[in-house]
């Protein structure tokens, strides 16, 4: 029925005794409201997140807001086949110590919902990490890789995430991101990305791109952020790098087929203080000579870099 709907306000859910394959919550409901709810030590995993919106039919929303969670295992989250429209801000992730697992799953199937936004997010006190999501192990992708998706970060704050998942050959950049990292894999790498008002504080990686890491075969904005004591370091691969201190960006995809002809990178009004990487103590680019006819605009603007370097010079 697309009337039904479902509302939980101020409620608490806890795991107190860490018993596995947890389910807190699966709803099939057009509109699930989620408000003001305390989560912790959840323990979901695959198909028994934690939470879990199934919708059957191909209307309604989904709001996720006002929430704080707390060390969760495994898979936390998970939006399911969704036609929803997702309102997702003002809540507060910290104090997770997870193994390699995903913690947020988004499949939108909805042509008409082409965008993802997360607002007033604060993620804090993270340890974790999954293929091709950074250390805050987020999902994100359209049913179609024809129809690419928007995904917007807006007033977010990450602090002290790590991506303890130590970073495999660069060819592969499946672990990349202290906080989050997005695209290569043919699934996810043809989006769009937007990070505006954001502050990342403190992330580290294993790899390449001691904040953001991205893989991208779409255009790519940051405003108005600020990137501080941010760190790429060195992985116990040899090939992986270490690259870009606060951000990593390649042009290297799962395939050489290229979609789109045509790539902007905008970085703009951010300040980068005391980063550190291999190569790029704040910002490093990775082109791909195997596709020259692609054409490229990269456009860094009105910002300040500052005390950024090697590991352990800044």
């Amino acid at each position: 029925n697309p009337d039904s709907s479902l509302s939980v306000f101020n409620c608490s859910f806890s795991n107190d005794n860490n018993q596995s394959d947890t389910m807190f919550l699966l709803s099939v409901s057009e509109n699930v409201t989620i408000d003001s709810c305390t989560f912790d030590k959840a323990y979901g995993k695959g198909d028994t997140q934690a939470i879990r919106i199934a919708p059957t039919g191909k209307s309604g929303s989904f709001v996720f807001i006002n929430n704080d969670v707390s060390n969760p295992t495994n898979r936390f989250i998970g939006l399911v086949s969704s036609y929803q429209q997702a309102i997702f801000a003002n809540n507060t992730f910290h104090d997770f110590n997870r193994s390699k697992q995903y913690f947020m799953d988004v499949k939108l199937l909805n042509s008409h919902i082409n965008s993802f936004v997360f607002e007033n997010n604060t993620y804090k006190n993270i340890v974790g990490g999954a293929d091709f999501n950074g250390g805050i192990a987020t999902w994100i992708q359209s049913d179609s890789p024809n129809a690419p998706i928007n995904i917007y970060f807006i007033n977010c704050k990450f602090i002290n995430c790590y991506n303890q998942i130590s970073g495999k050959s660069d060819a592969t950049f499946k672990i990349q991101g202290g906080a989050f990292q997005h695209g290569y894999s043919n699934t996810i790498k043809y989006a769009h990305l937007s990070f505006s008002f954001c502050e990342f504080s403190d992330n580290s990686v294993l790899g390449c791109g001691g904040a953001l890491a991205f893989e991208l075969d779409g255009n790519l904005t940051i405003m108005d952020c600020s990137f501080t004591l941010n760190k790429a370091k060195p992985s116990t691969s040899l090939t992986c790098l270490s690259n870009g201190g606060a951000i990593f960006l390649s042009e290297k995809f799962a395939t050489t087929t290229i979609r789109s002809a045509n790539k902007e990178v905008i970085i703009s009004n951010c300040n980068f203080v005391c980063n550190e990487g291999n190569q790029g103590s704040a910002i490093y680019y990775q082109t791909d000579p195997s596709n020259p006819d692609k054409t490229i605009h990269f456009i860094i603007e009105s910002s300040t870099f500052q005390n950024n370097g090697k590991i352990g010079q800044s």
